[in-house]
């Protein structure tokens, strides 16, 4: 039987989706499996007979670089823990040293996969648990290669030591998003964090919530309304509204997700359903609003005080510029204790990171286009234009759009519409493209060219 650590190793290989498995040739006849992970990842070797000693050494080929890493042998499996993040489209070799009375030592290769699709957007992880269950989150935000790749630097542990408003604040000015999330472990400096939070989402950047964590009902104030701002024990006594009910054992389990309340929207694009197979999280109740963009519920569990309520599976708030997120479910696997999803049916890991790059803001429109223009060429000098734009993450807020003749100057348009008056005869060109609420524009400027011929000015 192999051992937990092998089994949570081998785990956190599965969720890469391209790892390789070669049987090499050798005394031992050991099989390799590496992994396009970046985040401290891990290389496992599995031999036919028990291994008496291993090491290994993890190098970087270009540029030579040498990589921490440590080996633990479990058996007929030697587990080469990498503790280090690796570059996106890396190249890596790998050189065992396994024995079990003859000597094994075939190196082994293998890259990285390329860039996250939005590798500018920086995420500050708030942490209070275990550190394996940590490390399986993690993977899986690498694995899900959206935002940028984790580095231990963007962690901090909450569940230990102290830190002021100041030095938090200082940490989080690098970064476009924080995550909060709670295992089982109480908070070490809840109020300061309460209050460093209130002051990043003041200047318009996004936060997401998971495990026992939950925000005030107050946005964006995190009061002694919310787990993080309540100073006492917050896995026990928080409350989403003032006079709203505590979690109990009871209360933190999980359900299936409720077809009938999916709604369309960019955290859960594509997403038909999600199971929750340990304890959960999410509001007890849920409020409606014109501030509430998102909102599923789970089927709670039979006999569960809270069933009647349906908890809310996922929750997006958004005040200004400013989103906020809570997530229904524990964002680590179940296979590691108190993990809240099976990743073999359940997306959590697309869905966690899909939830900081929405409440990042940082997600351009697309396609902006004309939907009303001039034939060419025209003969008047009165020339209207209409325009549009595809918003993946639309807001209340809408879009804007910015436009100019020629080369001239950049104005802003009123709503989605322009005119031009007293055009002379000739070519003209036209451009415009399209801006979200956080500022983000469309890459593609949309441009048309026409020609005015008989104005008779």
């Amino acid at each position: 039987m192999r051992r937990p650590l092998a089994t949570l190793c081998l785990l956190a290989l599965a969720l890469a989706g391209s790892a390789s498995s070669t049987a090499l040739a050798g005394a031992l006849d050991c099989t390799v499996s590496t992994t396009a992970l970046r985040y401290r990842p891990s290389v496992v070797y599995t031999c036919p007979a028990a291994v008496a000693t291993a090491t290994a050494t993890v190098v970087r080929t270009s540029p030579s670089q040498t990589v921490p890493s440590t080996v633990t042998v479990n058996g007929d499996q030697v587990v080469v823990d990498i503790g280090a993040t690796l570059a996106s489209a890396g190249h890596y070799k790998i050189t065992p040293a396994i024995d079990d009375g003859a000597q094994y030592t075939t190196p082994s290769s293998w890259t990285t996969r390329a860039a996250p699709s939005h590798a500018n957007v920086r995420v500050l992880y708030f942490t209070a648990m275990a550190a394996d269950a940590r490390r399986d989150m993690l993977q899986r935000v690498d694995a899900a290669n959206i935002v940028a790749v984790p580095h231990d630097s963007d962690v901090i542990d909450a569940s230990s030591g102290s830190m002021t408003v100041a030095q938090i604040e200082s940490r989080m000015k690098k970064h476009q998003v924080v995550l909060v999330v709670g295992g089982d472990a109480s908070y070490a400096f809840p109020v300061n964090l309460g209050k460093a939070l209130a002051w990043f989402q003041s200047h318009g950047h996004g936060v997401v919530t998971a495990g026992q964590t939950h925000w005030s009902q107050d946005l964006p104030v995190w009061s002694y309304g919310s787990a993080v701002g309540a100073g006492t024990a917050w896995d026990k006594n928080w409350a989403m509204y003032p006079d709203g009910p505590l979690i109990e054992s009871d209360r933190i389990e999980g359900g299936q997700i409720q077809s009938s309340t999916i709604k369309k929207q960019f955290i859960t694009a594509g997403l038909k359903s999600f199971t929750v197979i340990g304890p959960s999280t999410g509001e007890v109740l849920p409020r409606f609003g014109a501030d509430l963009l998102a909102n599923f519920k789970l089927d709670g569990v039979p006999g569960n005080r809270f069933d009647s309520f349906h908890q809310a599976f996922l929750a997006a708030r958004q005040l200004s510029a400013t989103r906020t997120v809570d997530l229904g479910y524990r964002p680590w696997s179940s296979a590691i204790a108190g993990g809240g999803f099976n990743p073999a049916v359940s997306p959590g890991g697309h869905l966690l990171a899909r939830a900081l790059l929405w409440a990042a803001n940082r997600i351009p429109p697309a396609n902006t286009h004309f939907t009303l223009k001039p034939r060419s060429p025209a003969s008047y000098a009165q020339v209207p234009f209409r325009v549009a734009a595809t918003d993946p993450d639309p807001d209340k807020l809408g879009l804007r759009y910015r436009y100019r003749l020629g080369s001239g100057a950049w104005h802003w348009a009123m709503a989605n519409m322009f005119e031009f008056f007293g055009m002379s005869n000739g070519r003209h060109t036209v451009s415009v493209y399209a801006v979200d609420s956080a500022g983000n524009r469309d890459p593609h400027t949309a441009r048309y060219t026409f020609t005015i011929r008989g104005n008779p000015g």
